[in-house]
């Protein structure tokens, strides 16, 4: 038997997930055989996770030629998703496999309600619809077809399991509404990182020690509330001192990264007690890790809450208050946990108020050993992998 792990993607949590994968496969001792699919680059970029299975004889590495990967970029969504699965659907009969693990479901939407393969399907769903925004007319039409795009491909029968992050409650309303049972509950998993030790967040960035540090970090832009973090520094009042809004990430475009540099650029002039770094990169995972760590407030003032997100399990998993934004599924596993901060509104005035609520107050009780118990990778992988 032949297990085809597909994703071509490299950034965020793509890497991550290959990486539980290959630990749990490793730990499992199955005669399956398992290939991973993944992005020309993947080997150089995650060598630790490449060497760690490169000798294991059930797991074979298979990245998708550099023509390959530029063939299936920046088209349409229906045709995109159509040579999306045809490359797919070249490996997995290359291989021979029987089942297939689409770790990015989302590319492969609308090619599954057409095509019918000789293998099972299985998929993660990121950003379904049940909980998007309906207030404005595009985002209506976006919700209907969403809907209608999840009606239509639930019913092809070569589907076995279709995904969830941490939604108990979509994956239900999702079955029932569409009368199936292929809508599962998965643990987004909080990875295990070891921290950088040589790295002191105080002496990297020149700040004070005693400075109380709020972080946001990731991809940075206006959907991630990157400019409510910047603008709500400037209405920190001037008797408060020592407080630091650290930015660490890749802005998402040139237009956006020009437009963080300026906004920076003005708080910096104003003279004001409160200071803004912006670490313009994307840093390691163990320099991430000890980030998180030294910290003390993590924001997340996104603008589609809808979905859960790496960066709060990467905050929970270092035992570090978040602000998040009030809405969506973020609220949710926020207040069940009790884990920091809601925003009423991703407003700068807004955000400002509940930084100099955490600068003054500390959480009851949170509960992050409960949810890191649940959320381990390999608790992750077992989920995934269970029907074999």
């Amino acid at each position: 038997m032949t297990r085809l792990f597909f994703d071509i993607s490299i950034t965020g949590h793509h890497s991550e997930y290959i990486s539980h994968l290959i630990d749990y496969i490793i730990n499992e001792k199955s005669d399956i055989h398992n290939v991973f699919v993944v992005h020309p680059q993947f080997a150089d970029r995650f060598n630790d996770i490449f060497l760690k299975a490169k000798d294991y004889k059930h797991i074979e590495w298979c990245p998708v030629s550099e023509k390959e990967l530029n063939d299936v970029g920046n088209l349409g969504i229906l045709r995109g998703s159509i040579k999306r699965f045809a490359l797919m659907d070249r490996y997995s009969s290359r291989f021979g496999a029987s089942q297939v693990y689409l770790l990015f479901f989302n590319f492969f939407q609308f090619a599954m309600i057409f095509k019918r393969p000789n293998y099972k399907v299985n998929g993660i769903l990121f950003k379904q619809f049940s909980r998007m925004r309906k207030k404005t007319l595009r985002e209506k039409i976006l919700y209907l077809r969403k809907f209608y795009t999840t009606k239509l491909f639930v019913k092809n029968p070569t589907i076995d399991s279709i995904f969830i992050l941490n939604d108990e409650k979509t994956v239900e309303s999702l079955n029932t509404k569409f009368k199936t049972d292929i809508f599962k509950y998965l643990q987004d998993p909080v990875p295990e990182l070891v921290p950088n030790e040589d790295f002191n967040i105080f002496e990297h960035y020149g700040i004070k020690k005693n400075s109380e540090v709020y972080l946001h970090i990731g991809s940075l832009g206006n959907r991630k509330g990157t400019f409510e973090v910047i603008n709500s520094a400037m209405l920190i009042p001037k008797s408060e001192e020592n407080i630091v809004f650290l930015l660490v990430g890749k802005a998402t475009d040139k237009k956006t990264e020009l437009e963080i540099h300026n906004n920076i650029q003005m708080i910096k002039k104003s003279n004001k007690n409160v200071t803004v770094v912006w670490d313009n990169r994307f840093v390691s995972t163990s320099t991430m890790k000890s980030l998180f760590e030294q910290c003390n407030v993590v924001l997340l003032p996104y603008k589609n809450p809808e979905a859960s997100s790496g960066i709060l399990g990467h905050a929970i998993a270092a035992r570090k208050p978040v602000i998040v934004t009030g809405e969506g599924l973020l609220k949710e596993i926020v207040l069940k946990h009790n884990f920091g901060w809601l925003l009423p509104k991703v407003t700068a005035k807004d955000l400002m108020e509940l930084v100099l609520k955490a600068k003054n107050s500390k959480l009851k009780q949170p509960n992050f050993t409960e949810f890191l118990e649940k959320h381990t990778p390999f608790k992750f992988s077992q989920k995934l992998l269970e029907k074999q």
